[in-house]
């Protein structure tokens, strides 16, 4: 379970708490942790990550680079996934717009990992 009111739950997280629940071992501080997490929307927030849903302002991105959209679904789903993570966690637009413009350059390099390079 994440430690603070704003961080994100993965899907690993809420499958842990799926099989706790169904061992009644859930104290009520966590199921306050979980209500709190619904309602900030830490809850849902790596729901189109973990789906593997390309954001609309990066399919637009990709839309204008063939090449690298199409390096970028010829990428395991585990490499795919990280670069919608790293832009999912960017608060600001204008540190999203750094974002899609790095991946959009590393896809088009056909580089399937920002460590890699």
């Amino acid at each position: 379970m994440p430690k603070k009111t704003r961080s994100v739950w993965s899907a690993v997280n809420k499958k842990h708490i799926i099989d706790l629940e169904k061992d009644n071992l859930i104290h009520s501080s966590g199921y306050e942790a979980i209500k709190i997490a619904k309602q900030n929307g830490s809850w849902s927030s790596l729901d189109d990550v973990e789906n593997g849903i390309i954001p609309k302002n990066l399919q637009i991105a990709f839309n204008n680079n063939k090449k690298a959209y199409n390096n970028y679904l010829n990428f395991a789903p585990s490499y795919r996934k990280s670069y919608l993570y790293w832009l999912n966690q960017a608060k600001r637009a204008a540190t999203q717009q750094k974002r899609i413009a790095e991946i959009i350059k590393l896809c088009d390099a056909n580089i399937k990992s920002r460590g890699n390079w």
